[in-house]
């Protein structure tokens, strides 16, 4: 639904003609002396009248014209839309009311172009939508912009002195007292929904944790040795690189579930080739273990006795490999 809404309202837009210099000069002029009248505190004339007509037309006219530069803007912060709910038109919503501000503004007679002008009103309109969405605690715009020169002083003293900054030398740095600044560091951490999308298989992060309150009661501890050897047997079916990656992926060993880029930096593989190991070592487990258990009954849980033969960590994502 949203690629074919954006994809209709480029089309729209998309008839909008560019504007000369000229132009942008007398439609800003034509917006000034609509804001002038309107702010007069007194009635207008009919002249008058005709002239602030005139003057919303002329803003509805800069800014349709331009409202492409707000799609060119926005498509540069789309990679910051993974940690929060916002969408491609929500970006350039926000961006199209920092035009609509930068056309009040805009003077013309300066010689400068509409375009440089309004790049910093749609710029600052996305940034500000962006940040007040990624983080739970709101932050005022005054306190994002000591942030970010936080932020841009930790990475340039990182780069000439080859360490970060204490908290003593960044609070020097942006003028504010060490409290102050503790505070404001930890209130602009992002946070993540639990119900976000993961990258490697498209299921919730929710649904990719471990409960380890999770007691099935439902297996003695002899049954669930037996369903742990039948599981252990599965893997040993598995070629040795299948195996590591299969361990290595769902966390069979330490219970930390490793990313298949982390992977292959590790076995010195590509992406691509860890995916297929273990796409092939899933095929072979699945079939394995059916064989021996069916697939009509859960796998055991993860507290195993301490006579289990081979410590194995069960999670969500290894247990969904059997759903």
């Amino acid at each position: 639904m949203q690629p074919d809404a954006f994809k209709s309202y480029l089309n729209a837009i998309g008839n909008y003609p560019l504007l000369t210099a000229d132009q942008e000069i007398q439609l800003s002029r034509q917006i000034q002396r609509m804001l002038e009248l309107k702010e007069a505190d007194r009635e207008l004339s009919s002249t008058e009248q005709r002239q602030v007509k005139i003057g919303e037309r002329a803003k509805e006219k800069l800014i349709k014209c331009n409202l492409k530069l707000v799609v060119h803007i926005a498509k540069r912060y789309t990679r910051r839309l993974v940690s929060n709910n916002m969408e491609t038109l929500d970006l350039v919503q926000e961006g199209n009311m920092g035009l609509d501000r930068a056309a009040e503004k805009f003077d013309g007679t300066r010689g400068y172009k509409f375009s440089t002008y309004a790049y910093w009103w749609i710029r600052q309109a996305i940034t500000r939508a962006i940040d007040t969405h990624e983080r739970v605690v709101r932050i005022p715009a005054n306190s994002l912009e000591r942030l970010f020169k936080v932020l841009r002083f930790q990475h340039e003293h990182f780069t000439t002195t080859n360490r970060y900054p204490t908290m003593a030398e960044m609070a020097e740095h942006v003028e504010m007292k060490e409290p102050d600044l503790r505070m404001l560091l930890e209130r602009s951490t992002p946070h993540t929904s639990l119900d976000v999308l993961a990258r490697d298989e498209g299921s919730r992060l929710l649904d990719l944790m471990a409960d380890k309150s999770h007691v099935d009661d439902d297996f003695t501890p002899s049954e669930t040795r037996e369903r742990h050897d039948q599981l252990h047997d599965a893997l040993g079916a598995l070629n040795e690189k299948q195996r590591v990656i299969i361990e290595m992926y769902y966390g069979l060993k330490d219970g930390r579930e490793v990313s298949l880029k982390e992977i292959g930096e590790t076995l010195g593989l590509s992406r691509e080739v860890v995916r297929k190991h273990r796409d092939r070592g899933q095929r072979i487990l699945r079939q394995k273990f059916s064989q021996s258990i069916g697939r009509q009954e859960p796998l055991p849980p993860a507290t195993l006795p301490v006579s289990a033969p081979v410590s194995i960590t069960y999670s969500r994502r290894f247990e969904k490999l059997f759903i």
